[in-house]
């Protein structure tokens, strides 16, 4: 599965990148949602992986505009908010799953391979 991963944590963002990897995934991995929302114009993506709290243009943002632009791609976020408003916002505007964190990697990878 071809995956489009933004997550600001260098050391997260690493992790993730090279689990999913070592699983058989294709990661492209970014930092900030400008950069992200950047590659959506010239590459196209089998699943998200969204931070919400990023530089630039926030994940629930950045999926918001996403859909917009009437691309539907299945979306997880993943993110330290626990407030039940703000996961019921990430679920109004159309994410698949919501991931906590801390969260073990093979959760991710179960979840992903669930979509």
């Amino acid at each position: 599965m071809k995956i489009l991963l933004l997550e600001d944590d260098i050391m997260l963002n690493k992790a993730i990148s090279e689990y999913l990897s070592s699983v058989g995934h294709s990661v492209t991995a970014v930092k900030d949602g400008e950069e992200c929302f950047n590659i959506l114009k010239t590459e196209k993506f089998d699943l998200f992986v969204f931070d919400i709290n990023v530089p630039k243009i926030d994940g629930i943002t950045l999926l918001e505009n996403i859909h917009n632009e009437k691309r539907m791609v299945p979306t997880i976020f993943i993110s330290a908010l626990i407030d039940i408003e703000d996961i019921s916002r990430a679920f109004d505007i159309g994410c698949h799953d919501y991931l906590k964190k801390p969260f073990h990697l093979k959760e991710l990878a179960i979840r992903i391979d669930k979509i």
